[in-house]
């Protein structure tokens, strides 16, 4: 959560920090009528999209993503923006391609 870390870094004295490049994939998530059964969600300024939550019943689980919360979605479409932009995209597609950084 990057409001924790901000306030980590400004009130200790000292921080370990332990990068790690997430694993990044495409997938088509049909919607079949329903949510995807993940929980969203994102700071004013964010340019992606951070999972929450994933419901075991889940579309994205259905479909063998491997998610899990922490993870964000970059990119819906092909198409990068704000979250609110990627947000309006994501609900206006039926079967959606998402692009996830997986930790």
């Amino acid at each position: 959560d990057p409001v924790v870390i901000s306030k980590l870094l400004k009130s200790e004295p000292e921080v370990h920090l332990v990068l790690r490049r997430p694993r990044v994939t495409s997938h088509t998530v049909p919607k079949l009528g329903k949510s995807l059964g993940i929980t969203l969600k994102h700071l004013p300024r964010s340019s992606a999209l951070y999972i929450e939550s994933v419901a075991a019943d889940s579309s994205v689980l259905a479909c063998g993503i491997q998610v899990a919360a922490g993870d964000r979605i970059d990119s819906v479409n092909g198409q990068r923006g704000s979250a609110k932009e990627l947000l309006r995209l994501l609900k206006a597609s039926d079967a959606p391609v998402l692009t996830f950084s997986c930790m």
